[in-house]
């Protein structure tokens, strides 16, 4: 159908042979703005066909991939994909067996991508590749929802993801339920709270400069 622009593919048994199809589908697309994948079996070779379709697409804003086994290579050449592609606004990678090194090539996309504003990494294998990911948020002035729910961030991802937090104004929902016990997670919630209610990112970093002045004394 020419006139589509959602497309609830969800679980439908769909291997990598029937992505590289939808894949070639959406190169010469010009309508569709949402696809949902979740709960296929694409793998890393499936993401791959749609990460180099999505290069030269210009409509697509919303991409759900979860529970698809694309692991790292997938990751990365999604990542690869978000530094040309102009449009993409929410992609949702959960329960996809990301590890470090996957969270860190999205890390380095993040810090030039300029139109993502959704990244769902929640229930993967992330642990010290937070650190990256924080590391991304000091440049990055656009993602405003980060879930890293359920993955195995120790103190050093927490700690570093609270000092990004320091500089970053702009993301306004950060998910980390694993770490929600821990001191350094008041931190983070504050820090994020700033974001959400600031009328401006100005007024933002003033609040937080006043909040490390609290926390020295």
């Amino acid at each position: 159908d020419p006139s589509l622009t959602r497309a609830y593919l969800y679980e439908n048994g769909i291997d990598a042979a029937a992505c590289v199809r939808i894949a070639e589908a959406l190169r010469g697309n010009t309508r569709l703005d949402f696809i949902n994948l979740r709960c296929n079996d694409i793998g890393d070779d499936g993401a791959s066909a749609l990460a180099e379709a999505l290069k030269s697409n210009t409509t697509l804003g919303v991409l759900l991939l979860q529970r698809n086994d694309i692991g790292d290579v997938g990751a990365s050449t999604l990542a690869e994909m978000l530094l040309s592609n102009t449009t993409l606004t929410k992609l949702s990678l959960s329960y996809n067996g990301i590890s470090d090194d996957g969270a860190s090539t999205l890390a380095e996309m993040l810090q030039s991508n300029t139109t993502l504003t959704h990244l769902d990494l929640n229930d993967n294998d992330i642990d010290v590749g937070a650190s990256a990911l924080a590391g991304a948020l000091k440049f990055n002035n656009t993602l405003t929802h980060l879930d890293l729910d359920e993955n195995d961030i120790g103190d050093v991802g927490a700690s570093a993801l609270a000092e990004a937090l320091q500089s970053n104004a702009t993301l306004t929902k950060l998910d980390l339920f694993a770490i929600l016990f821990r001191k350094i997670a008041q931190k983070i919630d504050r820090l994020v709270k700033i974001n959400f209610l600031a009328e401006s990112e100005e007024v933002a970093r003033r609040s937080k400069i006043k909040l490390r002045i609290e926390w020295m004394l």
